[in-house]
């Protein structure tokens, strides 16, 4: 399981990263 947990772990913060800039585009 230590394969899953490391794959797991990117995928994890990409969507943490891509949920906190999530920044409406202002012109």
């Amino acid at each position: 399981m230590l394969l899953y947990h490391l794959l797991m772990l990117p995928i994890l913060t990409m969507l943490v990263y891509l949920e906190e800039s999530h920044i409406p585009p202002c012109g």
